[in-house]
């Protein structure tokens, strides 16, 4: 939306909250309803989000205290104006002539497109880091278990204490204390429980378990920021072109 455009549109009725509202308020309102109406939610209508742009928008001048500063006097400036002119508009039906609101400093606008943009540069980087670093585990986790060998080990517990008890190919028994898990959960004595040793170092063992429950939660991790980080360069690249048409 174009600045100039602001005396026709009530940020604070889109948001639902009060012209006295703190910015606290504001924040916490834009929040509830972003995630009601987020274009990305299962099931999201057009109408929705054409719903979650307004609300960003109204976000965007209610959430800058200077922009809303400006909003505000924009309001003050156009309602009385406007309630002249309708006192005074013709009696033929002739169209009044309407005032045109004044535009914020454009360094101000400019200012908060940087912002949105900064904010979806970082979020996309890290977006990228997450992903990396689900790479990495995997890679690592494979590189783990290359040439070992799998067998079933008994666990052992007596008091604080914890260790697997196994049997080697060859006939050797190898107890060695309880490797750690990528899944924790509780297990009692006796139990028996997948293993991978090396087989030139028995004594080297990995809970043989998987592993894809982690990696889907942090890939889900790195989707979201990344798609998180798409749409604050959107909103960015969208203030520039706007204030660029001013």
């Amino acid at each position: 939306m174009r600045t100039r455009d602001w005396a026709t549109v009530d940020f604070y009725a889109v948001l639902g909250v009060a012209p006295t509202a703190t910015t606290e308020e504001v924040a916490g309102a834009f929040r509830s309803l972003a995630k009601q109406l987020h274009p990305d939610r299962l099931g999201a209508s057009a109408e929705e989000g054409e719903r979650f742009k307004s609300v960003t928008t109204a976000y965007e001048v209610l959430g800058d205290e200077r922009l809303r500063r400006n909003y505000d006097q924009v309001r003050l400036e156009v309602a009385p104006r406007a309630a002249g002119a309708a006192a005074s508009a013709p009696a033929n039906g002739a169209t009044p002539v309407q005032a045109v609101a004044p535009l914020p400093p454009p360094e101000i606008v400019r200012r908060n497109a940087r912002r949105w943009l900064a904010a979806g540069i970082a979020v996309t980087l890290l977006g990228l880091v997450a992903a990396a670093l689900v790479v990495h585990l995997q890679v690592d986790e494979r590189a783990r278990r290359a040439g070992r060998v799998r067998t079933d080990a008994v666990l052992v517990v007596s008091g604080t204490r914890r260790a697997v008890r196994f049997r080697t190919a060859d006939g050797t028994v190898v107890q060695v204390p309880e490797p750690t898990r990528v899944n924790p959960g509780a297990q009692r004595d006796g139990q028996t429980i997948a293993i991978l040793y090396r087989a030139d170092r028995p004594t080297d063992v990995i809970i043989s378990e998987s592993t894809v429950a982690r990696d889907i939660t942090l890939w889900i991790v790195a989707a979201k920021l990344l798609v998180g980080g798409i749409v604050f360069l959107g909103v960015g690249i969208r203030r520039r072109r706007g204030l660029a048409r001013q």
